[in-house]
């Protein structure tokens, strides 16, 4: 094969592998995020420690200083 066309071949391909690996990084960072800002249907409390956010029957409630503060099943076990 010669020089010139394995050049060719390779400046023809190479802004679509670019492309591509450029989406399926995009893809792959934003495919664990949540989308947009949702309204939750329910009442939810939010991890005092972590910020996670459940329902009422998933948080764990702890007094602290005469008021009750939330916390997710995982923060509270590392109290």
């Amino acid at each position: 094969m010669d020089i010139t066309a394995f050049l060719d071949r390779f400046f023809a391909i190479a802004p679509w592998v670019l492309f591509a690996a450029i989406v399926l990084s995009v893809y792959f960072a934003s495919r664990g995020s949540r989308g947009g800002v949702r309204v939750p249907i329910a009442q939810t409390f939010s991890c005092t420690q972590c910020g996670h956010r459940g329902k009422r029957e998933h948080m764990v409630p702890i007094s602290r200083e005469g008021s009750i503060v939330w916390y997710c099943p995982r923060c509270a076990a590392r109290l």
